[in-house]
């Protein structure tokens, strides 16, 4: 995967490795890097495919800003729950967004 993004996962020692592409197609997977075991395990789909967003955690949520699906810039975020290992819609920005820090 190819123009993924990345986010701690807190007290759980792992990183969460969000969206990407595979060349030809952006990606609505994620995957967990347990750094205890040094092994990807599959983590919760995205509402929305994406490469080239960005990512942060805090307060028990990872938050995903913008990146592209099919060349299209986003103006979209979607928030996982930690505690559920489930994303929801998040708030809009107020401009499309890539390839962000």
């Amino acid at each position: 995967r190819s123009g993924c993004s990345a986010a701690p996962l807190g007290a759980s020692c792992g990183l969460l490795v969000i969206g990407g592409s595979t060349g030809s197609r952006s990606l609505g997977t994620t995957e967990i890097l347990d750094l205890r075991k040094m092994a990807f395990a599959p983590g919760p789909s995205l509402g929305a495919p994406r490469t080239g967003c960005a990512a942060a955690a805090g307060r028990g949520v990872v938050v995903v800003f913008g990146g592209r699906d099919r060349g299209t810039r986003l103006d979209t975020t979607e928030v996982l729950d930690l505690e559920q290992r489930t994303f929801g819609p998040g708030p809009r920005m107020s401009s499309r967004r890539s390839l962000s820090a």
